[in-house]
């Protein structure tokens, strides 16, 4: 083998080395080609995550107090007993999560109160939601103690007339009772002969409760027995130009011994 074909064959040899070296240099190693996958598969599942989150529903606010549960008040056997009628306004504490932090009598006959709280304890509401979250609110609640067979619903036919203005004569007023507690006769005032009638000055407010009762004439022994029933009365909703009012007015109620 002549020194000229040595020659031929070694350029030959390195160029091909040549050739090797650059052909490795452009493949990528196996580490890169692993994290370059990894990499693929994480943007892959990332781009799912964000795929797969929803917004969470964010609930409007409240626009009033929703009751869940509201068990009826027990009518105290005392009371019953003493034909004690009446309404007891108890301030409710009211939890984020919609229980019955603490409940308060505000007014009313004391020998009523008491069922009235504790009945109160015992309701739930629906939490109440202001700026998108629940908040602890306070309220006021009546509770209605009356015997069955003293209340009566009276149906009203006569229109809302928008033109009523304050204060109105007991005798519109009158056409606009709806929910009736009739008085018992106190039986002290019985056994004493006590006779008359008691003249009362109301407030009804926008909804149709009464908001104030004062008692201005009358016999004395007789005030307790037409407040208690008088306080629970209930009327269709007062009106002027279109928009509910409070109302303020004077009524009656007789109590006249049979013979």
């Amino acid at each position: 083998m002549g020194p000229t074909f040595l020659t031929a064959y070694r350029s030959l040899v390195l160029l091909l080395a040549l050739m090797l070296v650059g052909a490795l240099a452009s493949v990528p190693s196996i580490a890169q080609a692993v994290n370059a996958k990894s990499g693929e598969e994480d943007t892959t599942k990332s781009a799912e995550s964000e795929a797969g989150t929803k917004p969470t529903a964010v609930p409007p606010d409240s626009a009033g107090l929703e009751r869940v549960n509201t068990p009826e008040a027990i009518y105290p056997l005392k009371a019953q007993k003493k034909g004690i009628q009446g309404q007891v306004m108890v301030k409710f504490v009211i939890s984020e999560e919609g229980d019955v932090e603490s409940a308060e009598a505000t007014s009313g006959d004391p020998l009523l109160a008491a069922a009235a709280v504790d009945a109160a304890k015992q309701w739930k509401f629906k939490p109440y939601i202001k700026n998108d979250k629940p908040v602890r609110v306070t309220t006021s609640i009546p509770f209605d103690f009356a015997f069955s067979d003293k209340v009566r619903e009276i149906s009203v036919s006569e229109p809302r007339d928008p033109k009523w203005a304050i204060p109105l004569p007991p005798g519109v007023v009158q056409g606009r009772l709806i929910h009736q507690v009739v008085p018992i006769y106190p039986k002290e005032a019985k056994q004493r002969h006590i006779q008359g009638t008691v003249v009362l000055q109301i407030v009804i407010g926008k909804d149709g409760r009464l908001r104030d009762l004062t008692p201005i004439s009358g016999p004395i022994e007789l005030y307790s027995a037409a407040i208690g029933a008088v306080q629970q009365w209930r009327y269709t909703p007062f009106e002027k130009d279109g928009a509910p009012v409070a109302v303020q007015t004077t009524i009656t109620v007789d109590f006249t011994l049979s013979r």
